[in-house]
């Protein structure tokens, strides 16, 4: 199974483009990621290669099996997992803050196989 950190910063909006392997093939995807003010956390919307749209409102936040993987309701897209883990002595079942996101939490993609 293959994992890869997606590089984050700790902005209150970015977007970032990376090609993730799943099942052996390189799928490229955009991630638009954007702090929530109102509910204090970040949320992301992805995107194919193309540009087309193919999730929004995807709260980051960290969880215990099978939460943790905060794609697992969308299996069907073929685009892998994904996972925020705590990086340091973060809390292990927080959410990130403006400052935290990148350094003391990172997102792991993985493979989903």
């Amino acid at each position: 199974m293959a994992y890869q950190i997606v590089p984050l910063d700790a902005c209150e909006d970015q977007e970032v483009y990376v090609t993730v392997e799943v099942k052996g093939n390189n799928i490229p995807l955009s991630l638009r990621v954007r702090w929530n003010e109102e509910g204090g956390f970040f949320v992301m919307a992805i995107s194919d290669g193309r540009g087309s749209a193919l999730l929004a409102g995807v709260p980051l936040v960290t969880g215990l099996a099978p939460a943790e993987n905060l794609l697992s309701a969308y299996e069907y897209l073929g685009i892998g997992e994904a996972v925020l883990l705590p990086a340091t002595e973060a809390d292990a079942h927080g959410v990130p803050s403006l400052h935290t996101l990148g350094r003391d939490y990172l997102l792991i993609w993985g493979d989903g196989a």
